[in-house]
């Protein structure tokens, strides 16, 4: 076990400037374009004194019948790289924002709990 470990969830629900239909009929192609790019995500992180190390991939998933849109990256950290999915889950005017992030280097021991926490998210209505 490490002496220290690091993950963290941060959930966020805000109005929505995005109509979920857009996303639900997006292309491969455009839906890279709903997302921020890694230059966006790198001046937002600088203000932090972190950067993006990696930018893997935007996807679209779905939870229920309500569109996602998933950013993975490898951000930097004080003590190591960090690892970060942030869901975007899109309620019609209504937008829930959920970011789970840990540790590269504790991978083994948070990316199945991160994968857990993620598989559980649902919508009720």
């Amino acid at each position: 076990m490490p002496r220290t470990t690091y993950a963290a969830i941060a959930i966020n629900a805000t109005d929505s400037e995005m109509n979920p239909n857009d996303l639900k009929n997006a292309s491969e192609k455009e839906i890279s374009g709903f997302a921020p790019t890694a230059k966006e995500m790198q001046e937002a992180l600088s203000s932090q004194n972190m950067e993006i190390l990696d930018f893997y991939r935007v996807r679209r998933e779905f939870v229920g019948k309500h569109p996602a849109l998933v950013i993975e990256y490898k951000r930097s950290g004080p003590q190591g790289p960090v690892i970060v999915q942030m869901t975007r889950l899109f309620l019609g005017e209504k937008e829930v924002s959920l970011n789970l992030s840990y540790r590269e280097s504790e991978g083994q021991l948070w990316k199945p709990i991160i994968q857990y926490i993620r598989k559980s998210l649902t919508v009720t209505r």
